[in-house]
């Protein structure tokens, strides 16, 4: 069964009468350093998809701005390359993790490319919600710990991520990530009693999204294989819960097409399920 613990799952963005928007603006317009612009956060209110508020927090939205802000300076500059994207990171050692966030312009499949970055330089992705501003602007988060001994990452894995990611977003000749994780991380030890995956849609409970429930042995590059043939079927990814428990990993998707709609078709869904089913048979 899936469970929904997100409240207002939207995709709308708010607009000048929402309240939200009233106390949003009061409290970050005076925070917003020198060089950001009360027009920056303005275009932010409006462009951000509806459930990004559900998550955000007054430091975060503040930071995150920061990151669009230094996106548009790189893309503006005449020697600018728009297809770099910027790459931030805060630390939480005594928590024991570590939050990246990406920002570029939307592309087929860029989700994908991310986790698989972040795989193939040794983070463990713990938590991930992708959002897509009205101006085609993507502002992805990611939740990592370390591939060995858990807690924050260290400056080697930074310095792969934003290398990888580089590499598998040029315009020529893209890295295969796939290849990079398969070389440098060995997958699971098989068990004496395999157990198959398990993958189940939920194409009723929420009004904007589909719901996709994912389990099977965790393995580096697992959200990366999930997403990749998730961005194969056209489909796109909004959010991504996920929890892994004596190596067995549970994930949860909320999902559209790459229009933002629901995806309702049950032929479809089944076949995106059998494909999914047939990646992640890692042990045969």
């Amino acid at each position: 069964m899936m469970v929904t613990t997100e409240p207002m799952i939207t995709l709308t963005p708010l607009t000048s009468a929402d309240p939200q928007w009233d106390r949003l603006s009061a409290e970050i317009t005076p925070r917003l350093p020198n060089h950001i612009s009360r027009e920056e956060l303005v275009a932010h209110l409006s462009f951000m998809p509806g459930h990004y508020w559900n998550h955000a927090e007054e430091g975060e939205i503040i930071w995150h701005l920061e990151a669009i802000h230094d996106f548009f300076k790189l893309v503006s500059a005449e020697d600018g390359d728009p297809s770099k994207p910027i790459v931030r990171l805060r630390h939480f050692p005594l928590r024991g993790f570590s939050e990246i966030i990406v920002c570029t312009w939307n592309r087929q499949g860029l989700f994908a490319k991310i986790t698989g970055a972040l795989a193939a330089a040794g983070a463990n992705i713990t938590e991930a919600h992708a959002y897509t501003r009205q101006d085609n602007v993507v502002m992805d988060y990611f939740k990592v710990v370390s591939k060995i001994g858990g807690g924050a990452v260290n400056d080697i894995i930074v310095e792969g991520v934003i290398t990888y990611l580089r590499d598998c977003l040029s315009p020529l000749n893209p890295l295969d990530l796939r290849q990079v994780i398969k070389i440098s991380h060995a997958k699971p030890e098989v068990p004496l009693e395999k157990e198959e995956p398990i993958v189940l849609w939920d194409a009723y409970s929420g009004d904007e999204y589909t719901q996709l429930h994912v389990e099977t042995y965790d393995y580096m590059g697992l959200l990366y294989e999930v997403s990749l043939e998730l961005a194969d079927a056209d489909l796109k990814i909004h959010m991504a819960n996920v929890c892994t428990k004596n190596n067995w990993a549970m994930d949860d998707f909320l999902i559209t097409d790459m229009f933002n709609r629901k995806v309702t078709d049950a032929d479809r869904l089944n076949e995106v399920k059998n494909r999914l089913m047939r990646r992640l048979g890692i042990f045969e």
